[in-house]
């Protein structure tokens, strides 16, 4: 089981930017991990992990979604004996024991998320998605084989993928696994399930939707693949809060107090560049640097953050950039409507001319960005043109606590 122990919580903890922070005294102490009872009472969640558990018996935690991502396919892989029976039973032949097996990714997809794959000697292969962000079940069909073990479908932005039906039919006729990537928005729920939980596997990153340094969530639906997961070293909760953990909480401060004064907030930046460096790593170097435990501090986070006040928050802002978007010409959003139960990432919206938004949303003090930086093969294949359409033209407004309803309604006309 995953410790998360609260024990010796330092004062860093009670840092402000704690959303609907909470009394330790109002909670119990619990540990995920398997064959735990899910409390699915009425009452409001108390905190995050209280609202996971409403959903799901079991989880784990780790540092990143992408090195539990590598946990699950490395059990995913067969062994000599399954090779041995799955060969017989796809092909009614013997083949050499050496073939390389193979993941399905979409292709609009960071660049990094390839790297445990690329690890454990998987080969990524890449499925092409429509504008309205959903495989091409066709193509999925034309790249799956008797070497495919699993097929990715990703919850963008924290909106269910509406395809993953359609998709799941061809895991299940090709008898490989389905990973429910719901990287963007752990709170997030639609029809009754918690986004992440509605494959074989799952996972989400906590340091997607809360202010933390890090944080991920495994979820390992299928009981046979369940009885094979191993927890690698990079699992659990670090027992102590480390100078990473009060780095993050230092620089963050400083940039709340500066969001509201651009020129100021871009001198720190160059200031923390010449520190920390600039520039972007390598996807493998990034993919390197994240193999750590969930921090402490995410832990304490999680343990005392009110879910509902996040996510009410959440959907408060991306209804004001809903509204913004209606006045504006040249921007659209991905997602017109918010269901129920979702918790928004970000508003991603598709900028006719991305750079002048960007710009001009900077200059008014709203961090603005691309998503995302696609793996080379991608970013260089004729075949993948709406990813790379995609990547350079959608922006992610920002729906966390650096911005109010009210500022965006004021910088509205700057879309």
């Amino acid at each position: 089981m995953t410790d998360r122990s609260m024990d010796a919580v330092d004062p860093i903890a009670r840092s402000p930017e704690i959303e609907g922070s909470m009394d330790a005294a109002d909670r119990d102490d619990r540990s995920p991990g398997i064959d735990r009872p899910t409390h699915r009472s009425n009452r409001r969640p108390a905190d995050i992990f209280d609202f996971v558990e409403r959903y799901v018996d079991d989880y784990w935690l780790y540092g990143s979604g992408k090195v539990a991502l590598r946990d699950v396919v490395a059990a995913m892989l067969p062994s000599q004996s399954d090779r041995a029976v799955c060969r017989r039973r796809r092909f009614g032949r013997e083949e050499p024991s050496d073939r390389r097996w193979n993941v399905l990714l979409p292709a609009y997809v960071p660049d990094a998320v390839p790297e445990p794959l690329r690890e454990l000697g998987v080969e990524p292969r890449y499925y092409v998605i429509s504008p309205e962000l959903k495989p091409s079940v066709a193509d999925v069909r034309r790249r799956v084989d008797g070497d495919t073990i699993a097929i990715v479908t990703i919850d963008y932005f924290g909106f269910p993928q509406p395809a993953r039906e359609r998709v799941a039919s061809v895991a299940r006729e090709y008898d490989c696994y389905l990973v429910d990537d719901n990287a963007h928005a752990t709170l997030s729920v639609s029809d009754g399930h918690l986004l992440g939980t509605r494959g074989d596997a799952g996972v989400t990153s906590l340091w997607k939707t809360f202010p933390v340094p890090n944080g991920a969530i495994c979820y390992v639906r299928n009981e046979a693949l369940r009885g094979r997961f191993e927890q690698s070293d990079c699992s659990g909760v670090r027992g102590t809060l480390t100078g990473a953990d009060a780095r993050f909480v230092f620089t963050r401060a400083i940039r709340r107090a500066l969001d509201r004064r651009p020129g100021l907030s871009r001198r720190f930046a160059s200031v923390e560049e010449r520190f920390y460096g600039a520039g972007v790593a390598p996807p493998a170097a990034r993919y390197e640097a994240a193999k750590r435990p969930c921090s402490k501090l995410t832990a304490v986070v999680c343990a005392r953050t009110d879910p509902i006040a996040v996510r009410d928050r959440r959907r408060q802002t991306y209804r004001a950039w809903l509204d913004a978007c209606a006045r504006s010409t040249g921007v659209r959003p991905l997602f017109g409507d918010l269901p129920e139960g979702i918790c928004p990432q970000c508003a991603p919206v598709e900028a006719d001319r991305p750079g002048r938004v960007r710009n001009r949303l900077t200059a008014a003090g709203i961090d603005v960005h691309t998503w995302p930086r696609l793996p080379t093969l991608v970013r260089e294949t004729p075949t993948y043109a709406t990813a790379q359409y995609l990547a350079d033209h959608v922006l992610a407004l920002p729906v966390d606590r650096r911005v109010q309803p009210e500022q965006v309604a004021s910088v509205g006309a700057s879309l």
